[in-house]
C-alpha cells in the first residue's frame, strides 16, 4: 500500500512564517509612525492656540504706561473669568 497523505514541504511553512512575522512588523512599525505623526501635529496644535492666547493677553497687558491701561488690562482679564 501507498501512503496516500501529503505533507506540507517545509521549506513552505518557513516562507509562510516569515511573511506573516515581516507583515507584522511593516504594520505595526506604520501604525507606531502613524500615532507620533497624529500626536505631534496634536501637540503642535495646542502649542499654537497657547501662543495665540498669550499675545492676546500681551497685546491686553502689555501696554502699562497709564493708569487707563490698566483699568482695561484688570476688565479684560474679569471678563475672561
Amino acid at each position: 500500500m501507498q501512503n496516500t497523505t501529503r505533507r506540507v514541504p517545509t521549506k513552505l511553512i518557513a516562507t509562510v512564517a516569515t511573511a506573516l512575522v515581516a507583515g507584522y512588523g511593516v504594520r505595526t512599525y506604520t501604525s507606531h509612525v502613524r500615532d507620533a505623526r497624529n500626536a505631534a501635529a496634536e501637540a503642535e496644535a495646542l502649542d499654537a492656540e497657547r501662543r495665540r492666547r498669550n499675545e492676546a493677553l500681551m497685546d491686553e497687558f502689555g501696554a502699562r504706561g497709564s493708569i487707563a491701561d490698566i483699568e482695561r488690562a484688570v476688565q479684560f482679564y474679569e471678563k475672561k473669568n
